[in-house]
Parts: C-alpha cells; structure tokens; sequence
C-alpha cells in the first residue's frame, strides 16, 4: 500500500444512485463510494476497514454510515468531499427521474467576462507557512 501524495477523489459517469432506492441502497453506496476501504487484510486497520467489515455484521449499512459521519470522517478535506458528493447528487436525483431528462430547469446562469473567467480557472496546490503541501487543491488568485 502507498499513501498518494494527493487524494484520489472519484469521479462517476452514469447514475450514482438507484431511483426509488431505499435508505439502506443509498448508506451502502456511500460507504462504499466515499469510506476508505481495503481487500487486503494485512492492509486493514479501524480506519480503514476490510470491505467485507465496514457493515458489521448484525448492524444496518443505515447504522454503519451514520456512525461513520458521526466523527469518524478522518480529515476535514474527506469530510468537504463528502459534503459535496451529498450536495451534488441529491439534486441531480430529485430532477433526473428517467432516462431521456435533460436535467434541471431550474438552474441559474453564471456570467463571467474574460478576465473573471481566467482568474477563476487558476488553480494551484495550497501551502502552509512551511511550504509543504496540505495534500488538497484550492482556486486562488494567481501570482
């Protein structure tokens, strides 16, 4: 196992969430999309669970993942993911109820003029006062 020097963030194409699933369909997914996991039980630890552990056995994946929100997120950018991935997703779902839907009507339409849009679009990673890297990305102001 190595330790990325940057979070892997994923990224889906298609439908994340079931229509019509249940609040059971909906924490298995979370967990399973958004808590570290291993398959390798040399690699395991209360951190990181095997895949097989992260709903005990006996407890609900509904009990699973609320505990896990409920101050097991390891680090604040994990939690910002999380947060983010609940945001985005919930929408989509209420608007996105069948195949052919375009998705929502009810949205807004930012306008940028050029220089707005190329001083929104730099990104670079974020340093503390010691220069080292705190491992996630932030839209600053170029330099």
């Amino acid at each position: 196992m190595v330790r990325r020097p940057s979070p892997a963030i994923p990224r889906f194409d298609g439908r994340v969430m079931p229509i019509g699933g249940s609040v059971e369909d909906y924490s298995r997914h979370m967990l399973v999309y958004l808590r570290p996991w291993t398959l390798s039980e040399q690699h395991a630890s209360e951190h990181c669970p095997l895949l097989s552990d992260v709903c005990a056995k006996g407890s609900t994946w509904e009990h699973a993942w609320r505990s896990y929100l409920d101050g097991n997120i390891l680090s604040a950018h994990c939690q910002a993911i999380i947060l983010n991935f609940q945001e985005v997703f919930s929408t989509r779902q209420v608007h996105d109820t069948d195949g052919d839907s375009k998705g929502p009507t009810d949205h807004c339409t930012l306008h940028l003029n050029d220089k707005d849009f190329e001083q929104a679009v730099q990104t670079k990673r974020r340093e503390d006062k010691g220069g080292t890297s705190d491992g996630s990305f932030q839209f600053v102001e170029s330099t």
